[in-house]
């Protein structure tokens, strides 16, 4: 599932648009990174923000670990922590 969010600074030459992308990513996939990779050069978003939705067979904690570890090579890609 995927969300676009728009933050404007009090300078109105300043804009950002930041994609939350939710998913279970139990665990994450290849697939699922490209596809976010994807996503912020197509819609030209400022970030990624991955976030992980409860219900999966995989702890939260270790998919946390898990999706902290793939998307460490790109600097853009962040995670959300509830």
């Amino acid at each position: 599932m995927y969300y676009i969010v728009k933050q404007k600074s009090q300078k109105s030459f300043y804009h950002e648009k930041i994609g939350i992308f939710k998913g279970i990513f139990d665990p994450i996939s290849q697939r699922e990174l490209k596809e976010a990779l994807s996503w912020m050069k197509d819609e030209k978003l400022s970030f990624v923000v991955f976030e992980i939705e409860n219900e999966a067979t995989i702890s939260i904690s270790e998919r946390k670990s898990l999706v902290k570890k793939a998307i460490k090579p790109y600097r853009k890609l962040l995670l959300h922590l509830f």
